[in-house]
């Protein structure tokens, strides 16, 4: 995912979309393409270039509970700086930096979207169907204790 940065006048905000597909995402396991949908306003300033958006990530995957495979979509928001390699600007704290030559003229962000994509990735790939939906209850059911943790009940306030 590439941004042509050679005809960027300075102090002007530019509306990006990029649409493209990537390579499975090898760190995760992934064996299917992504497609990624980008949307951001890009502004250059000076020595710096602000991405500032939303991303989509879809590819198909399989359900951790039924394995059967499923649409994953993943949306994001994603900010992110980009610095001149002369540049003396600080890391501000609120954005991921990349530090570049504008010499180039091109700037890849694949690696930096792909690991935004990454950071928003559930903990359990679960599909929609209804055999896949995890119960949770607050209720304890008193005769399902196990005889080794019963002494501890009596430790519970709501218990004497």
């Amino acid at each position: 995912m590439k941004i042509d940065i050679g005809n960027l006048k300075d102090n002007r905000t530019y509306d990006i979309h990029l649409d493209e597909k990537v390579s499975p995402i090898k760190e995760m396991d992934f064996e299917k393409p992504f497609q990624i949908i980008a949307d951001f306003e890009l502004t250059k300033n000076g020595n710096k270039i602000l991405l500032d958006g939303n991303l989509e990530a879809n590819t198909v995957t399989d359900c951790h509970i039924c394995a059967e495979e499923f649409a994953l979509q993943i949306n994001t928001d994603f900010k992110l700086l980009i610095l001149n390699t002369n540049s003396e600007e600080q890391d501000p704290d609120d954005f991921d930096v990349k530090i570049v030559s504008f010499e180039d003229k091109i700037i890849d962000i694949e690696k930096e979207i792909i690991d935004e994509v990454i950071t928003e990735f559930p903990m359990v790939f679960r599909c929609s169907r209804k055999s896949c939906e995890i119960k949770l209850t607050d209720e304890t059911e008193d005769e399902n204790i196990d005889p080794r943790w019963a002494k501890l009940q009596s430790l519970l306030p709501d218990s004497k």
